[in-house]
């Protein structure tokens, strides 16, 4: 699979393939020019809500994971551009680039793990 996470403050390259910031809010300190981005794809970002709890530190990453892994499964809107995704996988090199600073614990790197863990499940 042509997939890759970054981080939005690393500097792009052609490797990346097409990338697309996958957060619900525009990074701080960021300049559109600079992203590099070839899609903003807020759809696919968890809910306002969920990720409210987890900044305020209401509730810890497995739950804010388990969160937006039934949102990824539940929600129509996101569904259909977790298809795009995978789809356009197929086709190219897709970066999906995250804002934190933590590289383990963020909404990127759970839907890359979803994204991977369902594509394995389509090929078997």
């Amino acid at each position: 699979m042509n997939l890759f996470t970054k981080s939005i403050h690393e500097k792009p390259s052609a490797k990346d393939g097409k990338r697309l910031l996958t957060e619900l809010f525009w990074p701080r300190g960021v300049w559109k020019q600079q992203a590099e981005l070839a899609d903003w794809m807020r759809q696919v970002a968890p809910s306002r809500g969920l990720l409210q709890q987890f900044q305020k530190g209401e509730i810890d990453f497995q739950r804010y994971r388990s969160g937006y892994l039934l949102e990824l499964e539940l929600d129509e809107e996101k569904r259909e551009a977790v298809e795009s995704l995978l789809a356009l996988t197929k086709k190219t090199v897709v970066t999906l680039v995250y804002s934190t600073g933590n590289p383990a614990e963020n909404s990127t790197a759970v839907l890359y793990e979803y994204l991977i863990k369902l594509q394995e499940e389509r090929d078997k």
